[in-house]
């Protein structure tokens, strides 16, 4: 498991289809859709099913 979680890279590192490892357990990857996967909000530990759920921030003038 990661010590210095940053929330930022790990996106851009799932968003580019690499591997996390789980945070929680530690033993399984964090997954999602294949045909979204740049632009997918959820990712989940396929060991464990732990949900990493990434809000968008939305500016509208």
């Amino acid at each position: 498991m990661e010590k210095d979680f940053n929330i930022s890279e790990t996106v851009e590192r799932l968003r580019a289809g690499k591997k996390v490892k789980c945070r929680k357990c530690g033993k399984g990857y964090y997954v999602t859709n294949p045909d979204f996967i740049t632009s997918s909000n959820n990712f989940w530990c396929d060991k464990c099913n732990d949900l990493l759920h990434i809000i968008p921030s939305v500016i509208v003038e």
